[in-house]
């Protein structure tokens, strides 16, 4: 089961492995230093999460996760990956 603000996508079975896309259903998120609100996507990249086996399958989850700009003009940290789990 996904946590609330993961959604699924898609999945593809190739050989012995089942491939889980999901991304994130969240529009905001805050900086983890400043706790300012963004909107603002700096970029996106993929990451490749093994889970349980699947009716004997091997699970892969591919999550599309996005990285945010901190539009806190005063905080040191100028982007951020939003965090799950």
């Amino acid at each position: 089961m996904l946590e609330e603000n993961l959604e699924y996508t898609s999945h593809e079975i190739i050989e012995d492995t089942i491939f889980i896309h999901i991304k994130s259903n969240k529009t905001v998120v805050c900086c983890p230093d400043c706790n300012t609100r963004s909107e603002s996507i700096h970029s996106r990249y993929t990451r490749n999460l093994e889970d349980l086996t699947i009716l004997g399958k091997k699970a892969i989850l591919i999550l599309n996760n996005r990285k945010f700009f901190c539009d806190n003009q005063n905080c040191h940290r100028k982007t951020f990956a939003e965090k799950f789990g």
